[in-house]
């Protein structure tokens, strides 16, 4: 009996199989792809459209169609115009704001001598952690020392809640940091904010604190609490006039730091990035069959500027 037909018959049938089940395995991902691409060149142009509202409304041109911008007639006679309500102070009293994290990376670096810098963290945990049994400052020292070791093995920044302490104890401390409480009152003490929320080892950003986003709290512990008390009361007559949100500068930081005579403050101003703040939004497109999302982050329009 000749086997071979049989073989080349058994063959064919699993090649042909098979290609059946390859050419059933990709079927699923062609609508995928298609959804992606489509959901992907709407937000584009979303993306676009907010760029050029924002174009438009910082250069003072005209009133964009799709916007009701009615122009109404002036009245006759000498009346004044009511001041409008003062915007609310920029800097809250929450510390949640991820570009506000105080950066610790450059304790990472072996050159680095930042002992000040250092000092200056522990005094701005202890806004939040002065209340609780056990010393954070410790736990603080010991997690600088596990992301500096990680670093220079393997480049990169260990997530927080991913380092291991060798003290099974400071370890569960340092958990408890991690995780905070659901709600807290810094003045009263009562509970506290996550450590993730407080600082960061973050590579991308330049410099340690980014002064638009910084809270009072971060200010406070850099400079003063009579600084930050001058400082607010600033930027709180800059909000009332005509001029920006947050148009508080390096000079002007400076004319409050000399008013305070505060020498050891002159050094700290190299840790600040005083680039402006830009307000920004998240815009998503959804495929209604295939259900996919696509996020994107974006600027706002600067209403400021109108």
């Amino acid at each position: 009996m000749n086997l071979l037909p049989f073989i080349i018959t058994i063959l064919s049938v699993l090649a042909l199989f098979s290609l059946f089940q390859m050419h059933e395995s990709h079927i699923p991902e062609v609508p995928l792809y298609q959804a992606y691409s489509h959901a992907h060149r709407s937000l584009r142009n979303q993306s676009i459209d907010q760029d050029y509202r924002r174009y438009r409304s910082s250069s003072g041109g005209p009133p964009i169609e799709g916007k009701s911008h009615k122009m109404r007639p002036k009245k006759p006679g000498n009346k004044t115009a009511t001041p409008s309500s003062p915007k609310p102070y920029h800097r809250p009293p929450y510390v949640s704001c991820p570009e506000g994290r105080f950066n610790l990376f450059s304790l990472l670096t072996p050159s680095s001598s930042e002992v000040q810098l250092l000092l200056t963290a522990k005094h701005f945990l202890s806004f939040f952690y002065d209340h609780l049994p056990y010393d954070y400052s410790t736990i603080l020292d010991m997690v600088i020392q596990e992301e500096q070791r990680y670093f220079n093995a393997y480049k990169k920044i260990k997530p927080l809640e991913q380092i291991s302490l060798p003290d099974p104890i400071k370890q569960k401390q340092l958990y408890m940091l991690l995780r905070g409480t659901h709600t807290y009152e810094i003045n009263k003490r009562l509970g506290y904010p996550p450590l993730e929320d407080l600082i960061t080892f973050n590579p991308e950003q330049k410099k340690p604190v980014r002064f638009q986003y910084a809270s009072k709290q971060l200010l406070a512990s850099i400079f003063s609490v009579q600084v930050v008390l001058s400082l607010e009361k600033e930027e709180k007559l800059i909000i009332k006039g005509k001029r920006a949100l947050s148009n508080v500068d390096e000079n002007i930081l400076l004319q409050i730091i000399n008013q305070h005579q505060i020498r050891e403050a002159y050094e700290k101003l190299k840790w600040f990035d005083f680039s402006p703040l830009l307000p920004t939004k998240v815009i998503t497109c959804t495929d209604p069959k295939t259900r996919l999302t696509v996020r994107a982050k974006v600027l706002c329009p600067d209403k400021s500027s109108k």
